[in-house]
């Protein structure tokens, strides 16, 4: 572990962090490969309009990160799409219901960082729209496990508009030793990081709330990266938060 922290740059050691969300190192999807990827567009006002990403569990109900919320903030729901700026006759718009952030997140640092949303309806389920079945309690990707995070955030550190079009780059699960080095207040029971150091690969600004799906099974929800967007980055770990995500669908079942 020494020789591995004398051999890194001194940059990639600084412990910056950003909400996460770009896709670094990546390429574009084969359209509608993902029909669980959803598209969140955030109103915070007249003028001003974040975006994360999310995903589709159930007929009416998406995960994602509790950070990606405002209260005063509408959430407008996207489903089907590849280009989230041309009108795609795949696409499905739906108003969000009901916003369940956890009842513990904590935003310094990001702790628990999991938000359910309830659309407004249920969805019509299509090749371009499905929901992706939830992990078991048991469920865990291994250390090294290649998984796949997706999402429409900017595509490299430098970039200022992020593309219109879904993104997708595969990761490597990093294991707690070399995930804690990196993220001091990393805590393994509750979050996931992944993306090789020593890889261009990883999630940084405005893919916040997509999944990380390891042998198409969702395992995390992206939280935040680091600021020059060099891997890893870290995601909220689903397996420790499957009771709480059932018994919020169960209370608020249409």
């Amino acid at each position: 572990m020494l020789l591995l922290l004398l051999l890194l740059p001194a940059a990639v050691l600084l412990p910056l962090r950003a909400q996460a969300g770009q896709i670094i190192g990546g390429s574009v999807s084969l359209p509608h490969s993902r029909p669980y990827m959803a598209y969140l567009e955030v109103s915070m006002g007249p003028v001003n309009t974040q975006t994360c990403g999310g995903l589709l569990v159930k007929n009416d109900f998406v995960l994602t990160a509790a950070h990606c919320s405002c209260i005063a903030g509408n959430i407008t729901v996207i489903l089907g799409a590849h280009n989230v700026h041309e009108p795609e006759e795949t696409q499905q718009r739906l108003r969000v219901r009901r916003i369940v952030p956890h009842p513990e997140f904590t935003r310094d640092p990001f702790t628990n960082d999991l938000m359910l949303l309830q659309l407004e309806k249920k969805v019509e389920v299509t090749e371009e729209v499905k929901p992706l079945r939830l992990p078991s309690v048991h469920s865990t990707p291994k250390a090294e496990e290649k998984c796949v995070v997706a999402g429409w955030g900017l595509t490299s550190p430098n970039a200022i508009v992020p593309p219109s079009t879904l993104h997708e780059v595969q990761v490597q699960v990093l294991d707690e030793d070399t995930c804690t080095m990196f993220y001091p207040g990393y805590e393994h029971a509750s979050m996931l990081c992944a993306g090789s150091p020593f890889q261009r690969g990883s999630a940084y600004m405005g893919d916040s709330g997509g999944p990380l799906v390891c042998n198409g099974v969702p395992q995390g929800i992206v939280s935040y990266g680091r600021v020059n967007g060099s891997p890893p980055a870290i995601y909220t770990r689903l397996t420790k938060f499957i009771p709480w995500i059932r018994r919020q669908m169960r209370l608020f079942k249409q």
